[in-house]
């Protein structure tokens, strides 16, 4: 059983992750933000949105998926039901695997499916999250 409580505890640190990160959405944008530039490498908020959902889609890409867009045009709660949805059906994927397969090759890549998920998490937990509320901090009050 050693396969499923890894597999656990890396689902439940990309359910923290994005619970810790939906949680600053919430509270602190609204859809006026979507449009402002982050700050963060010529990235607008939106567009951090978007890669926070498109990290998720990439692991089941074998999936026939419509693509999601964040556009400027989206409120923030918006953002929220899709980042939800998407971090669901990576959990649900994830949920399915063996041991062996958290040790196998993704894709194409060099990487294993452990190392994939784990870039994941690090990913929204060390720049997607903190370039987002950088924005916040930057923009003071006028939330």
């Amino acid at each position: 059983m050693m396969g499923k409580e890894a597999i656990e505890k890396l689902c439940r640190r990309l359910l923290n992750e994005r619970a810790r990160t939906l949680r600053t959405i919430a509270q602190e944008l609204n859809e006026g933000d979507l449009r402002r530039p982050s700050g963060t490498e010529e990235l607008s908020v939106a567009d951090i949105l978007q890669l926070l959902v498109v990290g998720d889609e990439d692991f089941y890409a074998g999936e026939e998926e419509e693509e999601a867009t964040v556009g400027a045009f989206l409120h923030p709660l918006y953002f929220i039901r899709l980042a939800s949805e998407t971090r669901g059906k990576l959990l649900a994927q994830l949920q399915e695997l063996s041991d062996e397969d958290l040790d196998s090759p993704f894709g194409d890549s060099n990487q294993t499916v452990r190392q994939v998920v784990e870039e994941l998490i690090s990913s929204e937990s060390d720049y997607l999250r903190p370039a987002l509320e950088r924005y916040i901090d930057s923009r003071g009050g006028q939330g």
